[in-house]
């Protein structure tokens, strides 16, 4: 038993190093933008197959000169999960528990994954980026057991059952909120992900409406090869291996108005008139 946890955690220590070497730009990424009609469980949205890196919005209240943009501002390939956000993913499904992860030998082919659509919205009542993202196996590529696993980070946390959520409160967790009970650590175990026989979708439309505050919010995600669920539709640990993905996302920023950098000024000034009057 302690040989066996041991040689899982040689696996972890073996990743996580060479998963500390991401590459920006690589063959098996290739922007090919189309617009789809995508079936999900959760629903069929049409996509806009396009790739819009900036928008500019009027923001709600006192601020002004809201933009939008792709973070980063092209997608950019991964071979692998990059250390922060792979710990998060062990530390949520643990060697323990039965997990264990290995990095794919070798690389996915060229024009493997597509992107179809990487396009920001900037709107005085929501900002966000829509994705879209198809993977279409080629010689050699993976065609069984294929997943979606995504890890994101934002400072405005939505998810927190327990109540800790709002804007300034970091969010940075796997992203599978359609898992019943996060049984596994797929996106598409009842998201909008589906995956075949070489093939597959992955369709994201994250955003916030408090668009006057600042947001940044980044996804890496991946291809996976890894166990199901039984035939109890219970969670199933097992052996997961990656075979490469993307960095995705979407900051947006709102100005001050003139007028309230002007009284921001003046009552810096008051301070400092005060605090010399005192001394």
């Amino acid at each position: 038993m302690l040989d066996s946890l041991r040689t899982r955690l040689v696996w972890v220590v073996l990743l996580a190093t060479a998963l500390l070497t991401s590459v920006a730009t690589a063959d098996p990424l290739k922007v090919d933008l189309q617009s789809f009609v995508l079936n999900f469980a959760g629903g069929t949205p049409t996509t806009s197959g396009l790739y819009d890196a900036e928008d500019t919005y009027d923001p709600p209240g006192p601020k002004t000169d809201g933009t939008a943009n792709t973070a980063p501002v092209h997608v950019e390939y991964i071979r692998g999960f990059t250390q922060s956000f792979f710990d998060v993913l062990a530390d949520e499904y643990k060697v323990a528990d039965g997990w264990s992860y290995a990095s794919a030998v070798n690389e996915l082919t060229d024009d493997s994954l597509l992107v179809r659509t990487y396009d920001v919205q900037g709107t005085p009542g929501r900002v966000g980026v829509e994705f879209h993202l198809e993977y279409i196996g080629g010689v050699g590529d993976p065609t069984t057991n294929l997943h979606w696993i995504q890890v994101i980070k934002n400072n405005h946390a939505i998810t927190d059952a327990g109540g800790d959520q709002g804007h300034g409160t970091e969010e940075f967790e796997v992203d599978n909120p359609f898992s019943p009970g996060e049984r596994s650590p797929y996106y598409d175990d009842g998201g909008a992900a589906v995956t075949g026989a070489g093939t597959g979708d992955f369709y994201d439309f994250p955003g916030r409406i408090d668009t006057a505050n600042d947001h940044n919010w980044i996804a890496e995600l991946m291809l996976v090869s890894g166990p199901g669920l039984n035939a109890n539709n219970t969670p199933n640990p097992g052996l997961i291996t990656f075979y490469g993905g993307v960095r995705w996302g979407f900051t947006n920023t709102a100005i001050p108005e003139p007028a309230t950098l002007v009284l921001a000024a003046m009552g810096g000034v008051g301070l400092i008139t005060r605090r010399r009057r005192a001394a």
